[in-house]
């Protein structure tokens, strides 16, 4: 990238940080939601612009400088506190640092203790909830920091996956959510490879597949939570169709299965990407997927768990699901 792709780049930011704060004056919801995400956006084109030069330290401390602004701006203090750090990594190689940062520091630190006195209720919450007493719980609580915090993508996700799991399931609402989620983070691997699956239940066939259809373009053995996600949709969305159907289908989630597993190891995927390769390949072969699939591929934990005659494809779905919902 030459420089002055580099400045035009910087100046798209400036008119979406324009643009964010005509919205956040409607002092709503949705506008202030939609403010979110449009200097969500402004801070990726700030960091992604500099990392294209090869810049002086001032010229990336002011990208960084302005890219924690925006994500400030955006209420998001944990992704504004991450780039923070790269500031201060960076800061002390350049003598103008305090002219460039000016009270941003202050700003951080005023964000970072509010935030961690409002999230601390959450913290009690060390795992995904799995009574409904404790999701109906962990909801409260995160749709009270999301009427603060609505430009953090991760809570949105939060409410999704517990309004996905609530009885009775609030679809549209958990559906609204991941979106939201994905808008704000449109790079976040959980979001992304969540929102496949999540497709499955809360979408109409035609909107699932469309979905699918996404993810199969974008799989890389550098996504194998994609390519997890992608081929237990596959096997999910055709449940009860006809024989040449679902065969079609799981040699495209076998495909997906095989590029996740192409991906330089360790991954934290890599069990139950075994698993569902190997289950995929009983299934292409008319055979019924047993325990045995998932005691092979090191996921003893799984099957302790099963029911009698609970299926091999819904139990790793779960725990996917589960082990996703812990992680982000």
């Amino acid at each position: 990238m030459s420089f002055d792709a580099y400045e035009q780049a910087r100046a798209s930011a400036g008119k979406l940080k324009v643009k964010a704060r005509a919205k956040l004056a409607f002092d709503e919801p949705d506008e202030t939601f939609e403010a979110c995400v449009l200097l969500h956006e402004a801070a990726r084109i700030e960091r992604r612009a500099v990392r294209l030069i090869d810049a002086a330290v001032e010229t990336k401390l002011t990208a960084l400088a302005e890219a924690c602004a925006c994500l400030l701006m955006g209420l998001d203090p944990p992704g504004a506190i991450k780039v923070w750090g790269e500031i201060v990594q960076l800061r002390s190689a350049t003598d103008s640092a305090a002219d460039i940062l000016g009270s941003l520091e202050a700003r951080v630190e005023k964000a970072r203790l509010h935030y961690g006195k409002k999230v601390a209720p959450l913290r009690f919450f060390s795992r995904a909830p799995q009574t409904a007493e404790d999701r109906h719980l962990a909801l409260s609580a995160v749709e009270s920091m999301l009427a603060e915090f609505p430009g953090i993508g991760s809570f949105w996700w939060a409410r999704y996956w517990l309004l996905a799991n609530s009885t009775p399931r609030r679809k549209a609402e958990a559906w609204r959510s991941i979106e939201r989620a994905r808008r704000l983070a449109p790079d976040d691997p959980y979001i992304e490879a969540s929102a496949v699956l999540a497709g499955v239940d809360l979408l109409p066939a035609a909107d699932a597949h469309a979905l699918l259809r996404g993810a199969r373009a974008v799989l890389q053995p550098e996504r194998p939570l994609l390519c997890l996600t992608t081929a237990l949709a596959e096997l999910r969305l055709t449940e009860g169709s006809s024989k040449a159907t679902q065969a079609e289908a799981h040699r495209r989630a076998l495909y997906a299965a095989r590029v996740g597993l192409a991906g330089a190891p360790p991954s934290p995927w890599f069990e139950e990407l075994r698993a569902t390769h190997n289950v995929l390949e009983l299934l292409l072969a008319d055979r019924v997927p047993t325990l045995d699939v998932l005691y092979q591929a090191g996921l003893a934990d799984i099957a302790l768990h099963a029911k009698p005659g609970e299926p091999v494809v819904d139990l790793l779905t779960q725990s996917v699901l589960e082990k996703m919902a812990s992680a982000a």
